[in-house]
């Protein structure tokens, strides 16, 4: 049996507690999973690094409080332990600058559902790509990154990320770079009750500076203009 310590920063018990109940999809497969919820962290990499310490899994599922695992397509999901050490739900083939989505639009992967645009409004899936299965990556994004607990361990978090953006592409970047297998799966719908349009000044100002520090970091120079490079399909429940 797979163990997996689940491990999240957190400040909303209600959010946690949904997020939480929707992981019954994992652990009904035979899944043994460990909760471990971060409580008033001072960033995201502090925070995550608590958790890999307190943590006992073989695997570490880092993935915020705004989740709802949807769907589990175990045909995907089951074979993604096996062919990667790392792996999400979106990311991009070729990581060419501070920001995974960035990148050119034939090298995203993957699938979020998000919420519609005002309340009331029906739930929204971004498609970054039609490509179905498993496919290797180079940069992930944070909403879900599934890692071996020895990488976790041996690579942690960089601590120098303030905030809580960036850490995502930090983590994943580096772990292609020190040559483990990194990769998206199709096997996990998540949906994500989060924009980035509704980021505050904060964490804009937090993100704009992290992402510089990634550019220098690691080499990144090509700039990309602003621009949407998904696709956005309604979702039904049940499909």
């Amino acid at each position: 049996m797979t163990t997996i310590s689940i491990i999240t920063c957190t400040n909303n018990v209600k959010k946690y507690d949904s997020m939480k109940e929707s992981f019954s999809l994992i652990s009904e497969r035979g899944y043994d999973l460990e909760f471990i919820p971060i409580f008033d962290a001072r960033s995201m990499t502090s925070g995550y690094n608590l958790g890999i310490d307190r943590s006992g899994g073989e695997w570490l599922f880092f993935c915020h409080d705004d989740i709802k695992v949807l769907k589990l397509y175990e045909r995907f999901f089951s074979v993604a332990f096996e062919e990667f050490d790392v792996f999400g739900v979106c990311g991009t083939r070729r990581c060419q600058s501070s920001n995974w989505y960035y990148s050119d639009p034939g090298e995203l992967l993957g699938r979020v559902v998000i919420p519609g645009g005002r309340s009331q409004q029906a739930d929204k899936m971004e498609v970054f790509s039609r490509a179905e299965g498993n496919w290797r990556a180079q940069a992930l994004d944070g909403v879900f990154i599934a890692s071996k607990a020895s990488i976790a361990r041996e690579l942690r978090f960089s601590e120098e990320i303030q905030g809580f953006t960036c850490y995502d592409i930090d983590y994943s970047y580096r772990c292609h770079i020190h040559g483990y297998n990194v990769g998206v799966t199709d096997g996990m719908l998540l949906k994500h009750d989060s924009k980035v349009e509704n980021f505050d000044e904060r964490k804009m100002r937090d993100w704009r500076s992290n992402q510089k520090m990634i550019s220098t970091k690691f080499n990144f120079y090509r700039k990309f203009e602003d621009g949407v490079r998904h696709f956005t399909v309604p979702f039904v429940e049940g499909c």
